[in-house]
């Protein structure tokens, strides 16, 4: 009972070990992609940023799992993008997406507000 208890133990302890680093750097990438979102970058500039910082992470982000939309006040950013965890035995891409949003103010939506 005490080894299949230390088994067991020692399993969830490689877990933790491989998907808690994960989810931390997966919320790192979400952040960025908030705060790059909120800093007022053109559409172009804001792709090129997601790509650079996803690729300094190893994230696969391709250029169709990047949507940006804007309409009359708010601009949208949403980003699908896996992450390797590596378990010793075999590899497993985990799935994520970061979402961002900012208010258009009125002087660059010609002065719509509703």
């Amino acid at each position: 009972m005490k080894a299949w208890m230390l088994t067991l133990a020692l399993a969830g302890v490689l877990a933790l070990s491989t998907y808690l680093p994960v989810y931390y750097h997966s919320s790192q990438f979400d952040a960025y992609v908030k705060d790059q979102t909120h800093s007022g970058l053109a559409q172009e500039a804001l792709e090129q940023a997601i790509f650079a910082k996803a690729h300094d992470m190893h994230f696969s982000v391709m250029p169709p799992d990047v949507h940006i939309t804007a309409d009359d006040l708010v601009f949208h950013v949403a980003v699908r993008y896996q992450v390797p965890a590596n378990f010793y035995v075999f590899q497993h891409e985990l799935a994520f997406q970061a979402v961002a949003a900012r208010h258009i103010p009125a002087s660059e939506n010609g002065g719509k507000t509703k």
